[in-house]
């Protein structure tokens, strides 16, 4: 089995991105984002009152690691071959009813009950395969 290796970053809509373009370029491919383990800088004010710069009134500047964080770290988040597919299937169908609504918008005069019934129900496919796209990448990346 052939696995695609991303890096991640700490920005939520890059990850999100990644994952998009990894699924709609390689969707028969198993995919790993790998995060870094870098631990965010902080600086730190030391008081004065230590070597020559604490008698002259000087504050002391450092940069060092943050503190860790008490939440776990991210481990590797696989993007496998299922998730991809039903990915694609979604905005297959998404578009292909937004096609269809618009198409149908625009050749009607006056159209029939019918027509609008079926009008409305391509709208209502559109709005729910928005919803299913953002569930399917929210939930993926927040994992």
């Amino acid at each position: 089995m052939t696995e695609i290796k991303i890096k991640a970053s700490d920005n939520f809509l890059a990850n999100t991105a990644a994952i998009v373009a990894e699924t709609l370029s390689a969707p028969l491919t198993t995919s790993v984002l790998t995060f870094q383990g870098h631990a965010p800088k902080v600086t730190v004010e030391k008081a004065p009152g230590h070597g020559a710069a604490g008698r002259a009134g000087l504050l002391h500047m450092q940069t060092r690691d943050a503190a860790p964080a008490k939440a776990p770290k991210r481990t590797n988040l696989v993007i496998g071959t299922h998730f991809k597919l039903v990915f694609l299937t979604v905005v297959v169908l998404t578009v292909a009813a937004a096609v269809a609504g618009w198409i149908m918008a625009s050749s009607w005069v006056s159209p029939t009950d019918m027509q609008k019934s079926a009008y409305d129900t391509m709208n209502t496919v559109v709005k729910l395969g928005f919803g299913a796209i953002v569930g399917l990448i929210g939930g993926k990346n927040l994992r």
